[in-house]
Parts: structure tokens; sequence; C-alpha cells
């Protein structure tokens, strides 16, 4: 969804965001696409059985620095915020976060062999 509005509604979502232009268009295009690849290859990934630890772990990282970036601009005062832009940035930073550790939880109960643990020793 956010790769959808930032490709298709930019303009109006960086004046609702910041009250005015910050950056070209083709900035918004480009973060646009970025989000609506990671999304695909999220799907493609579970949709092919590849969601062993090194995707998993792509899949955090990838997350994770996201959340790191959203924390910088929110803590340096370089963007010119609208008070709903920062709170947006805030609420879409935690839910990162968030996702983040779901992925970081999974990561922690697969083992060795890439397989999830389900409890089973695999002695039947």
């Amino acid at each position: 969804i956010i790769g959808l509005l930032l490709l298709f509604f930019s303009e109006t979502g960086e004046a609702f965001l910041f009250g005015s232009a910050v950056f070209p268009h083709y900035i918004w295009i480009i973060l646009g696409a970025g989000f609506l690849y990671f999304a695909y290859w999220q799907v493609r990934s579970l949709a092919k059985g590849k969601t062993g630890r090194k995707t998993l772990t792509f899949a955090l990282v990838v997350t994770w620095g996201f959340a790191l970036a959203v924390t910088v601009i929110l803590l340096i005062p370089a963007f010119p915020f609208a008070a709903n832009g920062r709170l947006i940035f805030v609420i879409g930073d935690i839910c990162t976060i968030l996702l983040g550790t779901y992925y970081f939880s999974i990561i922690r109960d697969i083992h060795d062999n890439g397989k999830a643990d389900s409890g089973d020793t695999g002695d039947n």
C-alpha cells in the first residue's frame, strides 16, 4: 500500500507529510518502487517455500535498516515535518520495528537445517 501511495499520490502525500515539496518526484517513484519490490520479493519467497534463515535474515536487515533510517530522520530535524506527518512516520517506524522483531523471532525458531521448529525431533 505504501509503495502504491508513493508511486501514484506522491505530491498529495508530500503535502500531507511535510506541508510542501521536499524531494523531487523521481525520489518518490524510486521509494515507491522499492517498497513494491520488497513486498513482491517477500510474497515470492513465501510462495516458493524459500523462507529459510538466509531469506529471513535479509528481510530482517532490510526492515531494521529502514527503521533505523526513519528513526534518524525523525531525530535529526532535517525535514520540515507537518504534525500529522511526524505522527505517521512514528507509527510507521514502530510498525517496522515490530515487523523486524517478528522476523527475528522466526529466525530464532529455525534450526540449522533451515526448517522451522515444530517440536518434532524427527524420530518418528
